[in-house]
């Protein structure tokens, strides 16, 4: 099973698991169908209801390119369409299962359309769409944002600015004025904006913040626990490398041209903080930043396209992939040498693990 199997998977079961939590009270409920065991009533109420979740998130990914207040209608018009189907499929199995019938059978689904048409029901449907509708505004909200921001907003976490490690990772398209001077300015900006927006899948299985966008640069960062478990910090790119490599018969159709960029990334202590009124945002200070901007300029120089510091290089034990090292360089602003990594794929599969070299013996 692929890594994207395995998370359908896992995705589709957490949706089942939320529609048998939530149908628990239902399940339990002595008037309802006292003559089916408790356990297939919780069946036959979370898996269809577990499904709609799961399709509904499935269709949200697919409106993303939609404004907000139209994607927001969508995403609950659709949502209140899956809720009514899972009512009315576990009203048929449930139905048929209490009366001992075949689900099909004319009496079952006479049972389920007058059930499905009654003022309880319609009423409890439009409460479901009203729920849907501001739970999925708060979630686009929420994914405008970025991942964990209205949470730490809503908190006051950052409310005073406060001490913590983070990793930091600028990200940035190759050669992006001459594309910009080839294709025009309305289009590269298209192609920024198709460039960002095949960000997002590899963002969000990484477990990436994004800081900030600065033109064609995106800044991601992690909590170092987020972003050193399975080397998060470092797959993002070959997923985001992956995605690319994926459309890129759709971007030489539209654009003549794959887009290719590269990166750095570093670690150690900064200070975060909300700063602004009238437009508020969560803001980073410290030389982090500045050293993981100065290690992602050096991929020219070096012919790289991944690099990284040696701080962050020595925060895993094993990896799946492997490091070249560049040896020490100067970085603008800094008063000692850097240590530098080039982070390659340890081959056609990036399942092969291999230990970290050491800052004497590295092992490509």
């Amino acid at each position: 099973m692929t890594t994207s199997q395995r998370k359908e998977l896992g995705d589709y079961l957490w949706g089942v698991g939320l529609g048998v939590f939530f149908s628990i009270p239902t399940a339990f409920a002595a008037p309802f169908f006292p003559h089916v065991h408790w356990f297939a009533k919780l069946f036959l109420w979370g898996v269809p209801f577990g499904s709609a979740i799961y399709i509904g998130k499935a269709v949200q990914a697919k409106l993303r390119k939609l404004s907000f207040g139209l994607m927001t209608l969508m995403s609950s018009i659709s949502m209140i369409a899956l809720i009514a189907s899972a009512f009315a499929f576990s009203f048929l199995f449930l139905i048929a299962a209490e009366l001992r019938l075949s689900p099909f059978s004319s009496r079952v689904l006479a049972n389920v359309g007058e059930i499905m048409g009654s003022t309880q029901v319609q009423r409890g449907t439009l409460f479901s769409w009203i729920g849907v509708l501001v739970i999925s505004s708060i979630f686009q909200v929420s994914r405008k944002l970025g991942p964990g921001v209205l949470r730490n907003w809503i908190l006051g976490k950052y409310h005073r600015p406060r001490e913590e490690e983070r990793i930091f990772m600028f990200l940035d398209m190759k050669d992006s004025t001459t594309l910009a001077e080839k294709l025009g300015a309305l289009r590269f900006s298209s192609l920024v904006k198709d460039f960002f927006s095949d960000l997002t899948s590899p963002v969000l299985e990484s477990r990436a913040e994004v800081s900030h966008y600065i033109g064609d640069e995106a800044v991601l960062s992690w909590q170092p626990a987020r972003g050193l478990a399975k080397a998060n910090c470092l797959r993002l790119f070959f997923l985001f490398q992956k995605q690319l490599d994926i459309r890129a018969d759709y971007y030489r159709r539209t654009y003549g041209l794959v887009p290719e960029f590269k990166a750095g990334a570093h670690i150690g202590l900064v200070v975060a903080t909300e700063i602004g009124e009238v437009k508020s945002e969560i803001v980073y200070h410290g030389d982090v930043l500045n050293t993981a901007a100065r290690i992602q300029s050096m991929c020219n120089s070096l012919d790289e396209s991944f690099l990284i510091s040696g701080e962050l290089a020595r925060q895993f034990d094993s990896m799946t992939y492997s490091l070249r090292p560049m040896g020490s360089h100067f970085l603008k602003g800094k008063e000692h040498d850097i240590e530098i990594y080039a982070v390659l794929a340890s081959g056609p599969s990036l399942g092969a693990q291999l230990p970290i070299p050491d800052q004497e013996n590295a092992v490509v």
